[in-house]
């Protein structure tokens, strides 16, 4: 009889090891997205802009994602389709805004879906309608200068409270 409680207790153990396992890999799949960073990189067959939170507008109590990836799909030098991904710094926060845009979609979108921690809205042909992809290359090769050009001090002018430029003491000098 002590043959077959040990018998017993040792399926049991076994059976509540492999039930453990079953949960942790539910857990970490559930949390894994389809989509990395890799994604987001510009190839042949879309261009990406990447913005980060700091360049995100939000409204009053939305809460603001990590980043957001404005993705072109383009075959030729036609444009085919976009997305934009929100990345939130938890899935929760993504599930969050996803359950407050699904109930009324904004306007100039398709589709709302959920992907991990990244929220994908579908834009309407109609807000990238007539761009081409030469464009959007453009765009973000004039993105990509300004970046560069932002640390440089040739460029730097000073603005008063009012918007207008205040001249340098360089200025002042060549014009005595």
């Amino acid at each position: 009889m002590t043959k077959n409680n040990n018998k017993i207790l040792f399926v049991g153990i076994c059976a509540a090891a492999v039930i453990i396992i079953a949960i942790i890999f539910a857990i970490v799949a559930m949390q894994r997205t389809g989509l990395s960073e890799s994604f987001f990189v510009s190839d042949g067959t879309k261009y990406v802009i990447t913005l980060d939170s700091d360049e995100i507008s939000v409204d009053e109590g939305s809460i603001r994602p990590a980043k957001k990836h404005l993705v072109y799909f383009y075959n030729g030098d036609s444009i085919t389709g976009m997305k934009e991904y929100y990345l939130y710094n938890q899935a929760a926060e993504a599930e969050k805004t996803y359950q407050q845009l699904k109930e009324d979609t904004p306007a100039g979108y398709q589709a709302i879906a959920i992907d991990g921690k990244y929220l994908v809205l579908t834009v309407s042909d109609s807000i990238y309608e007539g761009k081409t992809a030469t464009e959007i290359r453009q765009y973000i090769e004039f993105l990509n200068s300004t970046e560069n050009d932002s640390g440089s001090d040739d460029n730097y002018e000073e603005f008063d409270e009012n918007g207008d430029t205040i001249e340098s003491d360089d200025d002042s000098e060549l014009d005595d």
